[in-house]
């Protein structure tokens, strides 16, 4: 595939998810992230951290309606590119970075660029959910959200090549599986 192919699914990809946002019916509200809450206060608590960025947020719910941020007692930057009052990309570093259900919908050709974008943006560690099964919905033009489903061992080898320690939940369809060492 070309670089302008991946440009134009990471194009088609990125509008898919800005108009959900727009969406009564918006999947992405960030709400999944309450299934980590307390092993991501572990990590918080483990690091001493003050500053967390939540990368891919979603809409935002977990900190306007669930207040996750309370919980963590640290100051929570959000940034998602497909909500408009989360797109800028934050510029400084935050002890913690938490990516939850965002890794699975970025092409395999562009995970490398965003795990070291991740990377880049944390001081102390990384917690990432990653879905290692399919989702039972499909982009527009047919394909499954997930479009980079790839086994733990990929993964794995994947984020071990980041400067930095990752801390994974992977979800099946049935159960999360948490790591309790970093990657």
């Amino acid at each position: 595939m070309g670089q302008n192919d991946g440009d134009a699914h990471l194009s088609a990809l990125l509008d898919y998810y800005k108009l959900c946002q727009l969406s009564e019916k918006n999947p992405y509200t960030g709400v999944s992230t309450l299934h980590y809450a307390n092993k991501i206060a572990s990590i918080v608590r483990r690091t001493k951290s003050k500053t967390l960025l939540d990368y891919g947020c979603g809409r935002g719910d977990q900190y306007s309606a669930y207040h996750l941020d309370k919980l963590w007692n640290c100051y929570v930057t959000c940034y998602d590119p497909a909500v408009a009052s989360f797109s800028a990309r934050p510029k400084k570093k935050f002890d913690v970075v938490i990516c939850c259900d965002v890794l699975e919908h970025i092409e395999e050709s562009d995970v490398m660029d965003a795990l070291c974008d991740i990377a880049s943006l944390a001081k102390n560690a990384v917690f990432a959910s990653i879905s290692i099964v399919p989702s039972k919905n499909s982009l527009p033009d047919g394909r499954n959200v997930h479009v980079c489903v790839k086994s733990k061992a990929w993964w794995k080898s994947v984020v071990s090549k980041s400067n930095k320690p990752w801390y994974v939940a992977w979800k099946n369809r049935w159960n999360v599986e948490m790591e309790d060492s970093p990657i």
